[in-house]
């Protein structure tokens, strides 16, 4: 497997691009991806292209993330975003997670401005939109 720690476009976050060459991928924890980033936007947390499946617990030093984006991660659940008070953006594009209940892991929902799910299976959810409603009033 190849990772790649490297500056987003036009930002100074971090992207993951994880390649295995045809193997297949064993899941990789959060918290070892970002314990080798240095990132200089303390606000923001990127990880793309990388199998993650569960958000683990990460150093104290990125619980004040307000937009974090973990698109193309194979998350299948929310558990442990409990550690992000701060969310404003939530960008979880392109995952496994099934269940409209995961959203109940969010913390401070009121905070909440982007939320995305859009590529989950939970998107065709018919109870996704009226639970982010009631969720997320802003």
């Amino acid at each position: 497997m190849v990772e790649q720690f490297k500056p987003a476009p036009g930002d100074s976050h971090y992207l993951v691009q994880t390649a295995s060459h045809g193997a297949p991928v064993s899941p990789t924890q959060l918290s070892h991806i970002v314990e080798r980033m240095q990132s200089s936007d303390p606000a923001r947390l990127t990880v793309n292209l990388a199998h993650i499946q569960t958000i683990d617990q990460l150093p104290s030093r990125f619980h004040s993330v307000t937009s974090l984006h973990l698109s193309n991660t194979q998350l299948t659940s929310l558990r442990g975003i409990q550690q992000f008070p701060y969310l404003t953006h939530l960008i979880l594009s392109h995952n496994l997670i099934h269940d409209v209940s995961e959203l109940d892991f969010i913390q401070s929902p009121e905070r909440l401005l982007v939320l995305s799910v859009q590529g989950n299976p939970v998107a065709a959810d018919p109870d996704l939109i009226p639970l982010c409603l009631r969720l997320f009033p802003k």
